[in-house]
Parts: structure tokens; sequence; C-alpha cells
């Protein structure tokens, strides 16, 4: 079974998924302007999956950052230094979530997280 009663594997998983996106954004940040829509689309499946797996394992605060960072990745024309940065910090949000085992939608920490997620947002998009 991929879920133990401890929660680690559930932890590990998410893990992975953290591993599989930063793989994914740093092969758009490696191609070249014009030929990122490919990999832009791939990642944006993959932020699109997080939304429904953090969900399922109650890591809902999981599904907020994956939604919120699927729904800025619309609005990108590209991605350049300043999206890249949005990215990672969505990313390493979600890992912190996964790694500190932060159920639900966090609580108070929680609105932090996505508040401030959302300051960056506002400042660089």
């Amino acid at each position: 079974s991929r879920i133990s009663i401890s929660g680690h594997r559930k932890s590990s998983s998410l893990g992975k998924w953290g591993i599989k996106l930063e793989a994914a954004l740093e092969t758009i940040t490696a191609a070249a302007p014009g030929a990122q829509d490919d990999a832009i689309e791939k990642f944006k499946e993959l932020a699109h999956e997080m939304r429904g797996f953090g969900g399922t394992f109650d890591y809902n605060l999981i599904t907020a950052i994956s939604d919120q960072l699927f729904r800025v990745m619309e609005q990108f024309k590209g991605i350049k230094a300043q999206q890249a940065m949005i990215i990672k910090l969505h990313i390493d949000s979600m890992k912190v979530v996964s790694t500190e085992r932060i159920k639900g939608d966090g609580g108070e920490r929680g609105e932090q997280v996505m508040s401030g997620l959302g300051r960056v947002i506002a400042k660089f998009t």
C-alpha cells in the first residue's frame, strides 16, 4: 500500500512531486524563450495534478498553493527570471507543507503562506 498510518509515504510522495515540479521548471528555464511552450504546458499539467493530489491526502494547503500556481502560470507569456522566482517560491512552499506535514488548510500558518505568495505575485506580475 502507498499510504501508511504514519503518513510517511504520503509526505514522501508529495516530496517526489516537488522534485518533478523543480525538474520541470529547470526544463522551462533552460529552453530558449520561443521554445518554452511545451515545457510550460507540461509544468501546468503537473501543477494541476498536485491540486487533486493534495486534497486526496488532506494537504489542502498544497491544493491551494498548486491552484494559485496554475492560475498565475496562465497569466505568464513566457518564463523569465521573475516568473521563475514566483514558481520556485510556490514549489518551495509546497515542499515545506510536505516536510512539516501541515494538514488541512494549515490554519494561521497556511493563511500566512498564501498571503505571502499573493503579495509576491502582486508585486511581480
